[in-house]
């Protein structure tokens, strides 16, 4: 009995390292939680954006993830951009529990009047904690009585981990000019690297494997609009991410009808689309409107529906997710959207902050 149960012992130990060394919670909508993939986003943004994104992954497990995220980006013009995150996600029955808050910079390079590339680095603080207690063990159940026994598993003391984390990334933007009757193209293409230095090692029980893995995010999405307003458009989007051992492709289409926008697309566990490597297929709906007109400051929200198709589709109930998203043009826009309890025209923005002006409503 005792040789069984300390294998039980160590198989608990292997299992529960690489728990710990679990993927970061993935969005659906990662086009609207740029932030979150991406520490270069800030500089090619406009005036000051703000999001929240909440995802609850497999209601129907009791072991299923919670994951919620804030983001907010500020741009100064064509010299530095700030970003702030937080981010709380809670997994497994021994109720996890990591948060992590961080401040991004980034800087912009104009390289034409419609080219730009932004680099950025963020740095966080974030803390691990778990609820040892949630935890059950085989000593602890009579084959008659049930679960009527304490465990003797030695539990670690230390029930939080407390950890500094460094990420970096690059993402470039262009457009086309605005013409009437012709659609005008807008493209991003980035490349993030998440988790590049955690100090120290969060591990609660000693091991050489990296309770935060390094992660590795590529994107790229294209919007076409189209219309005398570009209120009309069509975007294709994909993004591949690497962490430790998994890696995933999500890829999306959009389609922009005036203030209604809906999205379709499916996640696949690798490059090639076989019926066993999906792992998703999901739908979505948002809405778009103005703030101000004049000023061009504009929110937006939705919902997304992931129809989860592996091993996991038969009791897991999909996955939902929400997100807000409140986006205020220009270099001064706090104090120009509105102006004596009142709706004003916006004052003309300088010619820097014109320059780096990119319509972004929808896309990075």
């Amino acid at each position: 009995m005792r040789r069984y149960k300390f294998l039980l012992i160590i198989i608990f130990f292997l299992i529960f390292n690489n728990f710990t060394s679990g993927q970061d919670p993935v969005f659906t909508s990662f086009m609207n939680n740029p932030l979150y993939y991406n520490p270069a986003t800030p500089g090619i943004k406009s005036g000051n954006e703000f999001h929240l994104n909440y995802r609850e992954q497999w209601p129907g497990i009791p072991s299923g993830n919670r994951a919620f995220n804030y983001s907010s980006t500020h741009v100064f013009c064509n010299s530095v951009a700030l970003g702030l995150i937080a981010n709380s996600s809670r997994e497994g029955e021994s109720k996890m529990t990591t948060n992590s808050f961080g401040l991004s910079i980034a800087v912009p390079i104009r390289l034409s009047r419609r080219l730009r590339i932004s680099t950025g680095v963020t740095s966080s603080y974030g803390q691990k904690r778990i609820d040892w207690g949630e935890l059950e063990f085989d000593d602890q159940y009579d084959k008659l009585y049930g679960k009527i026994k304490s465990t003797g598993f030695p539990f670690p003391s230390n029930s939080r981990k407390n950890y500094g984390d460094v990420s970096f990334g690059f993402a470039l933007q262009g457009k086309t000019k605005r013409k009437p009757f012709q659609p005008q193209f807008t493209g991003v293409l980035g490349a993030a690297f998440h988790h590049a230095a955690v100090f120290p090692n969060p591990n609660f029980i000693g091991s050489d494997i990296r309770a935060v893995p390094f992660k590795q995010v590529y994107h790229f999405n294209l919007w076409m609009l189209y219309g005398n307003k570009k209120d009309f458009g069509i975007s294709p989007a994909m993004m591949y991410e690497k962490q430790g051992p998994l890696e995933t492709y999500n890829f999306s289409f959009s389609y922009l009808m005036d203030k209604i926008y809906v999205l379709g697309g499916f996640r696949n566990r690798n490059y090639k689309l076989a019926v066993g490597n999906y792992d998703s297929f999901f739908l979505g709906f948002g809405f778009i409107s103005d703030i101000n007109p004049l000023s061009k400051s504009s929110y937006r929200f939705g919902y997304n529906y992931d129809f989860t198709v592996s091993k996991l589709a038969g009791g897991s109930y999909g996955t939902h997710e929400v997100f807000v998203t409140f986006n205020l043009k220009g270099c001064n826009s706090f104090s120009e959207l509105f102006k004596k309890g009142k709706l004003e025209r916006v004052r003309r923005p300088s010619k820097e902050c014109r320059d780096f002006h990119f319509e972004d409503k929808l896309y990075w």
